[in-house]
């Protein structure tokens, strides 16, 4: 059917004032020049009814459709909204306390600065068996890692290819339609152009 476009500036939907504002596929495709006025017709019928349904002008409902998505944010205490309150607010994050990591030098409850002490071993003792689990199961851990990614990288290829499919398909078909479609108003028009001139004759 775009071959009987002569020019691209021709195209139906760019006569429209707010085409700019569509971001999917008009419906309509481009048709001949004779078929201009019925989808024309049809076009401005079903805007009437939208028009009469929303009872607003046409500048009101664009507008309305343009008004950003409403979000209500309900603080319910959970780390998430404490973090976005503290950025709107300003406040600085919190720092790390390393001094909980370093030993008392200068207390005078000996068993606390004992207990301190057992603490900062055992993180110690912890670290040096994390060290010794990476040094020993790094390669194997990491080719793992990569058999998992390629795995899902496998099967996202697997689903972009299944909707690329469909999605060929659903054009297809679409396409097809509105060539029957428009061939049977082609058929019609015709059929009642030479009812005019019998009528005439």
């Amino acid at each position: 059917m775009n071959s009987n476009v002569e020019n691209v500036n021709d195209l139906l939907y760019k006569r429209n004032q707010y085409h700019h504002l569509v971001d999917s596929l008009p419906f309509v495709d481009t048709v001949p020049a004779d078929l201009e006025h019925v989808i024309k017709d049809l076009v401005n019928d079903e805007m009437k009814l939208i028009l009469e349904e929303s009872g607003l002008s046409e500048s009101q409902l664009l507008d309305r459709y343009l008004d950003p998505l409403p979000f209500n944010f309900t603080p319910n205490g959970c780390l998430y909204n404490k973090e976005i309150d503290r950025i709107n607010n300003g406040a600085e994050m919190e720092k790390l306390d390393f001094s909980r990591y370093s030993p008392i030098s200068s207390h005078k409850d000996f068993k606390t600065k004992m207990n301190r002490i057992k603490m900062l071993m055992e993180y110690s003792h912890d670290s040096l068996i994390n060290l010794e689990l990476m040094d020993r199961y790094k390669e194997g851990s990491w080719l793992k890692h990569l058999d998992s990614l390629t795995l899902l990288k496998l099967s996202m290829e697997k689903r972009k290819k299944d909707l690329d499919s469909k999605l060929n398909e659903l054009n297809k078909r679409r396409k097809l339609s509105q060539i029957d479609t428009a061939n049977q108003l082609r058929s019609i028009n015709q059929e009642y152009e030479e009812y005019k001139l019998r009528l005439v004759h």
